[in-house]
Parts: structure tokens; C-alpha cells; sequence
């Protein structure tokens, strides 16, 4: 993958939110090492749980070595989550989300979120970084083991009758571009989150490695896209 890639006109953009915008990366591993040390099992690094993470989130836990005979999917997402909430405050924004947001919109360009987490929780840590005011909706689940981000893409999409060509789908792994895909919409996969950049580039989409340059992809149609 090598050169410029072009765009039509954006009027609105699907913002992913873990990853994407807050940058709870060194979080999640902080939490998945706790919980592999509790369980006698190897630590990882940010490099392995960046070559690792994924959905469905379940053979992620088998990937990342966890014995689910031993502990159930669903045991290890209530630990995780329980360990999360009590420290998601503590994450940063990624670099440059509140001005860019703010830059988009004053051209004229809608945003919302679309993420994996559970819709009460999203709405309260989007307002918590005061970014409320810069989105039209925030969507989450109605589950908290990441299932089910497809369809509720899909719902949004006829519940908001948007013609498929006016949006760009941003997020930060390979299931946000199957979301996106699944959506009919074009899609940026920005480097800096849960997965690294040669596997978001070997499967074919287009890759950035900063809010930056996902700005100048929406406003200016073009993007450096060398994988």
C-alpha cells in the first residue's frame, strides 16, 4: 500500500473511542498482566498485546494466555471490567482530540462515537473529558463483552438515514473497519491504539498514525498511506 488515497466530501465522522480518542492502551495492559500474575501465567509487553488484542474479545483471551477452562469468558470480562472502571479516569486523550475535533467541526463536519463499551459508562467518561458538546450521539452497547458493535453500527445507519458516501469511520482495529464495512462507509484506522500498524496494514485499509493526519484526510481528501 504506497502513495495517496482520495475521498469524497465528509459531512460526518464515526468516532471509535477506546484506542481512538482516549488512550487507554497502557491501562489495558497494566490490567492483563494484574490479572495474568493472579493466574501464575507470563506477562506481556505493549508489543505482544498490540500484535494480540482483537475481537471477538473471547479468542483474544485464549490468544493472550489465558486457559478459558479454567476461567470462563465472561469470569475474566467481569474481573477486567471491574479493574477498569476503577481506573478509566486516569487515561489521557491521545494527542490533539479536542482540537481536532473542534477544527472538523467548525468545517462544517458532524461527529459521534461508536464504540464497544457499555452506553451508560461511554456517555458518563465522554462528558468526564468534556468532549460531550462535539458529538451528535454517542452509541454503545447494551453488553460489556464487546459484542455486538456490528449490528449496532447497522441500526444506526437506518436510524439515522445517512447516505453511506458522506461519512468517514475512524478507529484503531481491524474490527473498526469491518464495522465500517459492515456500515458501507469509508474508513481510516489510526496507528496509535490497541493494535499496531503492520497488521492494520496488511489487511488493506487505509493507515495513519496520528489525529493529524486523519484531519487532513477529511478536510483535504488525502493521506499519506505507505504501509
Amino acid at each position: 500500500m504506497g502513495g495517496y488515497k482520495g475521498v469524497k466530501t465528509i459531512k460526518h465522522m464515526v468516532w471509535d473511542w477506546n484506542g481512538t480518542l482516549m488512550n487507554d492502551v497502557g491501562l489495558c495492559l497494566n490490567i492483563t498482566n494484574q490479572m495474568l500474575r493472579r493466574r501464575g501465567l507470563a506477562q506481556v509487553d505493549s508489543a505482544r498485546y498490540r500484535e494480540v488484542f482483537g475481537f471477538p474479545l473471547r479468542d483474544y483471551c485464549a490468544r493472550i494466555g489465558y486457559d478459558l477452562k479454567r476461567d470462563s469468558f465472561e469470569r475474566l470480562s467481569d474481573e477486567f471490567n471491574e479493574l477498569y472502571e476503577k481506573r478509566r479516569c486516569e487515561c489521557p486523550l491521545h494527542e490533539g482530540v479536542g482540537g481536532r475535533l473542534r477544527a472538523l467541526k467548525q468545517n462544517g463536519i458532524q461527529h459521534t462515537v461508536l464504540s464497544a463499551y457499555g452506553q451508560e459508562r461511554l456517555v458518563e467518561i465522554v462528558a468526564f473529558y468534556g468532549l460531550s458538546p462535539f458529538f451528535h450521539a454517542v452509541w454503545g452497547l447494551d453488553n460489556s463483552y464487546g459484542e455486538g458493535k456490528v449490528e449496532r453500527g447497522r441500526r444506526c445507519m437506518a436510524e439515522m438515514e445517512w447516505d453511506p458516501a458522506d461519512i468517514l469511520y475512524v478507529g484503531d482495529t481491524l474490527h473498526d473497519g469491518e464495522v465500517a464495512q459492515a456500515m458501507g462507509v469509508e474508513c481510516v484506522l489510526v496507528s496509535h491504539g490497541h493494535q499496531n500498524r503492520h497488521r492494520l496494514c496488511q489487511a488493506g485499509f487505509t493507515v495513519v498514525d496520528s489525529l493529524d493526519e486523519v484531519h487532513a484526510y477529511a478536510i483535504q481528501g488525502r493521506v499519506s498511506c505507505d504501509g
